[in-house]
């Protein structure tokens, strides 16, 4: 295992805290969280591989938005794999 810092692309999200990160085939989808003045129900999809970011906008997502969530024990995070479904409590 190699340690190596890489340079986020595109859109990345703002440092934050109390967010979930979650691998996704070859994405990780990024949460929620704080910055310490605000609390996040943003989404963004980091591509793992070209470290290329984006914000999902309301465009992208169907239903009701959960509300801002800090924490892990706050917004617990599924990804239902057969369906392509986010949850999150």
């Amino acid at each position: 295992m190699t340690w190596s810092v890489g340079q986020l692309r595109g859109q990345p999200p703002c440092a934050r805290a109390g967010h979930t990160a979650n691998w996704f085939r070859d994405k990780i989808i990024v949460f929620g969280g704080g910055d310490g003045n605000n609390i996040f129900n943003d989404i963004y999809i980091i591509e793992a591989e070209s470290l290329m970011c984006q914000q999902l906008g309301r465009s992208h997502i169907q239903g009701v938005a959960p509300a801002a969530r800090y924490g892990p024990r706050q917004h617990p995070f599924l990804l239902h794999l057969h369906h392509h479904r986010l949850v999150a409590g």
